[in-house]
C-alpha cells in the first residue's frame, strides 16, 4: 500500500505535457509548428478563408436545393390545376 501511494505522489509530481513530449516527442513537434502557424496572420487569414469558403459553399448548395422545391412545388400546383380544368371541361362536355 505504501508502495502504491508513493508512485500515486510521483505521477502527480509528473507535468502531463513532459509525458507527452517523451513517448510522442515527433508528433508533438508537428502539432507545435501547427499551432504555431496558426497564430501567425497568415495562418489566422488562411483559416478563416477556409472557414468562409465553406459557409458560402453550404448556403449555396442549401439555396439550390430549396430552389429546386420551389420548382418541383410549383409544377405539381400547376399539373393539378391543369387536371381540375380537364376533369372540369370533360364533365361539361359529357353533360351537355
Amino acid at each position: 500500500m505504501v508502495n502504491a501511494e508513493k508512485n500515486f505522489s510521483i505521477l502527480e509530481s509528473i507535468n502531463n505535457e513532459n509525458i507527452e513530449i517523451k513517448l510522442f516527442p515527433k508528433a508533438n513537434h508537428v502539432l507545435k509548428k501547427t499551432i504555431e502557424f496558426r497564430n501567425t496572420p497568415l495562418g489566422i487569414w488562411l483559416l478563416s478563408t477556409i472557414v468562409v469558403g465553406l459557409i458560402s459553399f453550404a448556403y449555396k448548395n442549401w439555396k439550390e436545393k430549396l430552389d429546386e422545391k420551389k420548382d418541383i412545388k410549383k409544377q405539381l400546383t400547376l399539373i393539378d390545376d391543369e387536371i381540375d380544368f380537364r376533369t372540369r371541361s370533360n364533365c361539361r362536355k359529357t353533360s351537355v
